[in-house]
């Protein structure tokens, strides 16, 4: 089966807060853990981790983060060929404030302003994984 994932890809830093949150105060963290992000981006990770055939299409910008979460696709053998590397975009990434304490979270999100996503699309997909963000236009899907 090939699958074909379309959505948001993010660098998320995971922290864990030992105490409770308070404004102007210094809080010691306990770990701190960089993961991909995104529904879809992690669904396809999880395809392609069971050995499907898998393409993900998004967009990351030519920077450290966006590198992580390439490196990240080819470890779980997902294929990034219509991924969108922008010279000009800054990767999506969000820093997650694990509440230990209190079995909450709190995520703080950047992402770009609203951008196109206009990838070729593969031929032969089989199965088709949307989770769009409202930063996302998709430009004529033709499958």
């Amino acid at each position: 089966m090939t699958i074909l994932a379309i959505g948001i890809s993010v660098y998320d830093s995971i922290i864990t807060l030992n105490e409770k949150f308070q404004i102007d105060s210094k809080i010691r963290i306990q770990n701190q853990y960089d993961f991909l992000g995104g529904q879809a981006s992690t669904a396809a990770c999880v395809c392609g981790k069971f050995g499907l055939e898998t393409y993900m299409i998004s967009k990351v910008g030519n920077d450290e983060k966006g590198s992580h979460i390439l490196n990240t696709f080819k470890c779980m053998n997902v294929h990034t060929n219509y991924m969108q590397v922008i010279d000009t975009y800054k990767t999506s990434y969000s820093l997650i404030l694990n509440h230990q304490d209190i079995g909450k979270r709190t995520i703080l999100n950047y992402q770009e302003p609203y951008f196109e996503l206009s990838s070729p699309f593969p031929d032969n997909i089989q199965f088709l994984l949307f989770a769009i963000s409202t930063s996302y236009k998709i430009a004529d899907i033709m499958l």
